[in-house]
C-alpha cells in the first residue's frame, strides 16, 4: 500500500481541507485506490463538496446574498479567511448545481408527462376530462347566500354559471412573468452603463398551493412552466 500524490481536496461545512488517499499495488497494477474506489472520483484541481457545505454556501448563501458576500460569510465562519473557497468559485459550483438542477427537472418532467399521456408539446392524447371539480354541496351555498346576501342578489348568486369549489380541496395557481437586470461582471465606480446596453433576465414563476402545501415553479418561460405545473399535479394526483 502506498499513498497517493495528490492529495484528496474537500470543501466542506468545518473548512477547505485535504488529506492522503491510499492505492494497493499487485504487480504494477492497481488492485485498489480510494481516490476512486471509497471517495467520488475528482479532476485535477477539483474540490469534492459536502452536502452540508452546499446546503450552507447554496441553498441558505447564494440564494440571499450576492457570491461575494457569501463566500465571505462562510470563509468567516470555518476561519478561514485566508486560503479559503473564492467567490469565483462559488459562483462556478453554484450554476453547475443549478444546471445539474434544471435538467434533472426537465427530464423528470417529460417522463411525467409521457406517463400520463400527454406529447413533447404538452398536449394531452383523450379528448375525455379524467376529473370534475371539487364544488360545495348546494344546501350549503343556499345557506350561505340567505345569510350574507340581499333579497335582490340571492338569485344572482344561487343561478351563477360558475361553480363554488371546495376550498380546500382547490389548488390554487398563480403565474407571473419576472423581469429583472442583469448584474455586471463587474463595475466601474462613478461609470453607468450606457444607454440601450442593459441587459434583463426573463424568467416565468408559478405559485402552487392546496391547504398549507406550497410549491414554487421558476423556469425560462411561460411554457417551460406550464410543463412543470402539469407534471407537478399529475406527480400529486
Amino acid at each position: 500500500m502506498i499513498g497517493n500524490v495528490i492529495p484528496y481536496k474537500v470543501d466542506g461545512e468545518v473548512g477547505r481541507f485535504a488529506f492522503i488517499t491510499h492505492k494497493v499495488m499487485n504487480q504494477g497494477h492497481i488492485q485498489f485506490d480510494t481516490a476512486f474506489d471509497v471517495f467520488p472520483e475528482l479532476k485535477a484541481k477539483e474540490f469534492y463538496r459536502t452536502v452540508g457545505f452546499k446546503e450552507i454556501a447554496m441553498i441558505y448563501g447564494d440564494t440571499e446574498r450576492s457570491y461575494r458576500k457569501t463566500a465571505a460569510l462562510i470563509n468567516r465562519i470555518r476561519f478561514q479567511e485566508e486560503g479559503g473557497t473564492p467567490y469565483r468559485t462559488l459562483q462556478e459550483n453554484t450554476e453547475k448545481e443549478g444546471i445539474k438542477l434544471i435538467d434533472y427537472i426537465e427530464e423528470k418532467t417529460k417522463r411525467i408527462l409521457k406517463e400520463n399521456g400527454f406529447t413533447e408539446d404538452g398536449v394531452w392524447h383523450s379528448n375525455t376530462i379524467a376529473n370534475e371539480p371539487v364544488t360545495l354541496p348546494q344546501q350549503m351555498i343556499s345557506e350561505a347566500a340567505e345569510q350574507c346576501l340581499h333579497s335582490d342578489m340571492y338569485n344572482g348568486a344561487i343561478d351563477n354559471p360558475v361553480c363554488y369549489e371546495d376550498t380546500e380541496k382547490t389548488v390554487n395557481i398563480s403565474i407571473d412573468d419576472v423581469i429583472v437586470k442583469k448584474q455586471e461582471e463587474s463595475r466601474q465606480k462613478g461609470g453607468r452603463t450606457e444607454k440601450g446596453k442593459r441587459k434583463y433576465v426573463h424568467n416565468t414563476v408559478a405559485h402552487v398551493s392546496k391547504g398549507d402545501q406550497s410549491y414554487t415553479l421558476n423556469g425560462y418561460g411561460t411554457k417551460e412552466v406550464l410543463f412543470f405545473l402539469i407534471a407537478l399535479i399529475n406527480l400529486q394526483q
